[in-house]
């Protein structure tokens, strides 16, 4: 599928999930932090 001719203006061919799939992996390394009340919010709502 992958190998197939790209319509015109596209440069590759993702398959469903793929690109959400990519941008997950990538901010997994990423430090992103959740100021305290937030976290304490979230943490009420999980109890």
């Amino acid at each position: 599928m992958k190998k197939l001719s790209k319509a015109k203006g596209f440069t590759n061919i993702l398959y469903p999930g793929e690109r959400k799939n990519k941008t997950y992996k990538k901010n997994l390394n990423k430090d992103i932090s959740i100021p305290p009340k937030i976290l304490k919010e979230m943490e009420k709502l999980n109890a």
